[in-house]
């Protein structure tokens, strides 16, 4: 079989298709090559979230086109990518071998395995049911203490700045006792720090059982001999609740860290962003945060620029800040 490189763009949602992408590759008779020069197939994991992700996704691929004529066999352009611009891309791109979006990342090996007999083999779509327990273990940098947890994949949110419900469908929860056992062969393996990740991690279990799961999650991971921190990221603000503050607060395990994508404060602005919630709403809940969490740090995100933003929504939002 022939050795592989993995290039993998984005964010850390994109890493552990990546991670978990080898393993599989692995399994099925493929070796990871020493460097990307050695490789006889090398696979791109794309981003394609903002226009600053989707230049440096395609100045990945023309930089590694001229390796074509040398070792690389196979090139293979996966991802989001792929799955926004689809016959565009393809149009644009002759020289690749494969397209494959990130809920077909899962049929890549065999496709692999069997042989690429067309010109170019596209794969793309919305499945629902794809690669949400896509590989249970993966290949983890070396000397690494510390990995991404996926809990969920895909997004029911209609954010209007944002792509991703396009490329990655529908929200969907993996199955609790799917994580804990991946989060047990994770700290087996000697990792010490879980980052649990999603497009919105405190929808986690609202498609799957009508109600906010992160809590019992977090109870249930918390426990797990070898784990020294569990980390929250991507925290939607009208998803923390008094549970999990409570549940947070009550472990030594869980970092007193919150990532909470505000965006905005404007009631102007967030209406147009279709994100809800309000000034009034988010001061309360910073407040709320700082009283049960002492010490918490808090990561956010905001966006100016946005289309339809005054001056005095601007002002507004620097205001906040003070």
């Amino acid at each position: 079989m022939s050795d592989f490189s993995i290039i993998s763009l984005g964010c850390p949602k994109n890493t552990v298709d990546s991670e978990k992408l080898a393993e599989q590759l692995c399994r099925n008779g493929f070796k990871i090559a020493p460097s990307e020069e050695d490789a006889a197939i090398i696979i791109v994991n794309t981003c394609a979230f903002i226009h600053e992700a989707e230049r440096e996704s395609i100045d990945t691929i023309i930089d590694i086109l001229p390796s074509k004529k040398k070792n690389c066999k196979i090139l293979a352009v996966a991802g989001c990518l792929p799955e926004r611009y689809k016959q565009e891309l393809v149009r644009a791109l002759p020289d690749v071998d494969i397209f494959i979006g990130p809920n077909q990342l899962h049929e890549l090996p065999g496709i692999l395995k069997n042989g690429v007999r067309e010109k170019q083999h596209c794969l793309f779509g919305i499945d629902p049911e794809a690669n949400i327990n896509f590989s249970q273990s993966r290949v983890l940098p070396e000397g690494t203490n510390y990995a991404y947890l996926k809990i969920a994949d895909g997004c029911d949110h209609s954010c209007s700045f944002c792509i991703i419900p396009q490329i990655k469908g529908p929200y969907r929860s993996r199955p609790l006792k799917e994580i804990e056992r991946e989060a047990r062969e994770l700290a087996s393996s000697g990792i010490k720090e879980l980052i649990l990740i999603a497009q919105d991690t405190t929808g986690y279990g609202m498609d799957t059982e009508g109600k906010k799961m992160l809590p019992d999650l977090l109870r249930k991971i918390s426990k797990i001999k070898g784990l020294r921190q569990l980390r929250l990221m991507y925290t939607y603000p009208g998803g923390i609740d008094d549970e999990l503050l409570e549940v947070m607060a009550g472990s030594d395990v869980i970092c007193k860290y919150i990532d909470m994508p505000l965006q905005h404060v404007s009631k102007n602005v967030l209406k147009m962003m279709k994100r809800g919630g309000s000034k009034a709403q988010f001061t309360r809940l910073l407040k709320k945060i700082r009283k049960v969490l002492p010490g918490c740090a808090i990561r956010s995100t905001f966006i100016v620029g946005h289309p339809g933003e005054t001056e005095e929504d601007f002002q507004e939002l620097m205001d906040f800040f003070n």
